[in-house]
């Protein structure tokens, strides 16, 4: 195990493929912490192992034990960012942005 000054060794960081998802998750690594990203699609990044799917579908319980397992700290950055989609969907809208959290 990895012994880090963060306070946990490994985290999982849901939403990890935005912008704001990758800066957090390299500083992470950078400080020795482990990451598991949680993606909607398959993309390499600054992580240590990824899971996909996505939050629009019912996450199976296997999923939720693996997702979790061995976690110190979760990061949710998930979410709809656009106006555009907001107006298009609110019901999706907001359940991602606030149901899922």
């Amino acid at each position: 195990m990895r012994s880090t000054d963060l306070g946990f060794n490994h985290c999982l960081v849901i939403g990890a493929s935005g912008f704001i998802g990758q800066a957090l998750c390299h500083a992470i690594q950078k400080q020795g912490a482990r990451v598991r990203a949680l993606l909607r699609r398959p993309l390499s990044g600054p992580w240590d192992e990824v899971l996909i799917h996505d939050l629009c579908q019912s996450m199976p319980t296997d999923l939720q034990q693996t997702l979790f397992k061995d976690i110190d700290v979760v990061f949710h950055l998930a979410t709809v960012a656009y106006s555009a989609a907001r107006n298009a969907d609110p019901e999706t809208y907001w359940r991602l942005n606030l149901s899922a959290a």
